[in-house]
């Protein structure tokens, strides 16, 4: 029975974490390809509040960025939350009903402190 239960659970992790990266890829894709409002459907409402200002949208902001994350180096998913390391960025997601969302993009570590993120909800 634990070997069932393991399986199960190894299967879930792996879903989740395909579904994770698939979102990362996406956005990244889309911000690349100067599509900012696919890119933005992909942020929290919050991260793309965020980047919302008295002059721009979301789509011509998160676009500007020139985000760049490179090659994805390790995925960790927790329960509702995931965080994505690329070669040159972090990215972590929160999960909603309609599927994985990106709440932080453009982030670096800061030793001792939180990361610092260009894009943050």
């Amino acid at each position: 029975m634990a070997a069932v239960t393991a399986a199960v659970l190894t299967g879930c992790a792996a879903q989740q974490t395909g579904a994770v990266q698939d979102t990362v890829h996406a956005l990244y894709a889309a911000a690349a390809a100067g599509d900012g409002a696919a890119a933005c459907a992909l942020l929290t409402p919050e991260a793309a509040r965020s980047l919302a200002s008295a002059d721009s949208g979301c789509p011509e902001e998160i676009v500007s960025l020139g985000l760049d994350g490179g090659e994805i180096e390790s995925t960790e998913v927790w329960s509702g939350a995931a965080q994505v390391r690329l070669d040159r960025d972090t990215v972590f997601l929160t999960e909603f009903p309609q599927g994985w969302l990106v709440h932080a993009a453009g982030c670096t570590p800061r030793p001792g402190l939180p990361y610092a993120c260009e894009v943050e909800g």
